[in-house]
């Protein structure tokens, strides 16, 4: 029989395990930005690959591209028409796929046989440090608009150096809970230094203890930016549980001639307040115990009729039932 202490002391230990066990393990598993520690460094690798499994598909149709020799992190790939020589304004930035590179290098993506604009098309990786892969693809029935001969090759977007991001994350109001999810707030600025207006940018934006995965967060729509203008965005970002250790915002701004990544880390501290207050109410929880195991031993020993042994209310017997003593052996007494 298990006392309801007993069942008390097991929840409470088991919390307390797993709340010191996870404060621990936050900050030794990902460093500083949310980088996992222990990762792969920098040397001579072979330029990362990209494959298709068809490069002959039907406009709207799934592609999946096999990435190899990819260095850690996230890798976003997407579908460009003209062969994206003017950048990510040939891409369809809207429904790129983002997939995470572990240590093995490798990994699959799925993206849609759409582009803005038309054909020759092209399937294309780029990495957070910049790496870039492309494979080729036909895409049959594409109903997308051609691009004029004389912009083809010809930047008509402004180049990336004209944009300034920045990004940090606001962590006031967050509470220090036993895990719980949490909302944060990002704060994304935006400054154009060209004489010219910027417009048509986009962003993509997403959450998680590294920049190698995360959860997506709903983009802000984005104003053109005048010369020598900065805007700064406010946006709530959830972080599902455990919301324990250090996490990072990242992502990266479209609509120029490359993306221009950004990424902002913030720690979520461990409920050190819940801990200490599990731990002072953990002796409490055992001593209940012990008494209600004492109660329960001497009710027994009553109604057995047995003696309950000396030292038994200090608990020196604790665990034990007693037994009752033997019975007197009957003597038989003859007379004479």
């Amino acid at each position: 029989m298990t006392s309801r202490s007993g069942r008390w002391a097991r929840p409470v230990l088991l919390l307390l395990a797993v709340g010191l066990g996870a404060a621990a393990w936050a900050p030794a598993a990902f460093g500083q930005g949310g980088v996992p520690v222990g990762g792969t460094t920098g040397g001579t690798q072979a330029p990362p690959t990209l494959q298709l499994v068809l490069d002959r598909v039907g406009a709207g149709d799934r592609l999946t591209a096999l990435l190899h020799g990819w260095p850690i992190g996230t890798v976003r790939v997407e579908v460009c028409g003209n062969r994206a020589l003017r950048g990510s304004v040939d891409c369809d930035v809207t429904r790129a796929a983002a997939v995470a590179v572990g240590p093995s290098s490798a990994a699959n993506a799925t993206v849609a046989a759409t582009a803005p604009v038309a054909c020759p098309c092209v399937v294309r990786a780029t990495a957070l440090t910049g790496a870039t892969a492309i494979a080729p693809v036909e895409i049959a029935g594409l109903d997308a608009p051609a691009v004029p001969s004389l912009d083809r090759s010809a930047p008509s977007v402004p180049p990336a150096g004209v944009l300034t991001v920045r990004a940090r994350v606001d962590t006031a109001g967050t509470g220090p809970a036993l895990g719980q999810p949490q909302r944060v707030r990002l704060l994304l600025s935006l400054r154009n230094d060209s004489s010219a207006t910027v417009r048509d940018l986009r962003a993509t934006i997403a959450v998680g203890r590294s920049v190698a995965s995360g959860s997506p967060v709903p983009p802000p729509d984005l104003d053109p930016l005048a010369p020598g203008e900065e805007r700064t965005y406010a946006l709530p970002v959830d972080v599902a549980g455990p919301a324990l250790g250090t996490f990072a915002v990242f992502g990266e701004i479209h609509g120029l001639t490359a993306p221009v990544p950004f990424t902002a880390s913030f720690d979520l501290p461990a409920p050190v307040g819940t801990i200490v207050v599990v731990g002072a109410a953990l002796p409490v929880v055992i001593a209940l115990g012990r008494r209600r195991r004492q109660r329960r031993r001497f009710l027994i020993a009553a109604l057995d009729g047995a003696v309950v042994p000396a030292g038994d209310h200090a608990g020196d017997h604790a665990g034990t039932d007693p037994t009752p003593p033997p019975a007197p052996t009957p003597v038989l007494v003859e007379s004479s």
